[in-house]
């Protein structure tokens, strides 16, 4: 298993992924209100994405779509489930976005995205 890891690099892809993770986390400080998390991402940490939790979740997903960006939506329920989960808990999911992080994006990258994201939020 160690020689698999050391091989794939995954301590260099949470390095990036951290420093993107944390690249977010400062330039849409001023929307920090909608951070899921209020700390950025430690040496421990692996993300996978920048969370934000809004009410407009689908309006901004279609304003950064339409810009060609494209997030994606956590915790969806699927149909089948909906009759087993209280209408309060699925609430709760409705209003969670994914801004895109990864080995295949760039400083530049995460820059646009965010400041589309203060754009729509200052409108």
């Amino acid at each position: 298993t160690y020689h698999f890891l050391k091989n794939i690099k995954i301590y260099d892809l949470s390095k990036k992924r951290i420093e993107q993770y944390n690249l977010y986390f400062r330039l849409l400080n001023p929307i920090r209100n909608l951070f899921l998390y209020d700390f950025p991402a430690s040496n421990d940490d692996c993300p996978f994405g920048f969370i934000l939790k809004t009410d407009d979740r689908e309006d901004i997903r279609k304003y950064l779509a339409q810009r060609r960006i494209y997030v994606s939506s956590l915790w969806e329920i699927p149909k089948n489930l909906k009759g087993e989960i209280k209408e309060s808990d699925i609430n709760k999911f409705k209003d969670i976005i994914l801004l895109p992080i990864g080995s295949q994006f760039d400083s530049k990258q995460i820059k646009k995205v965010s400041e589309t994201v203060l754009k729509y939020f200052s409108k």
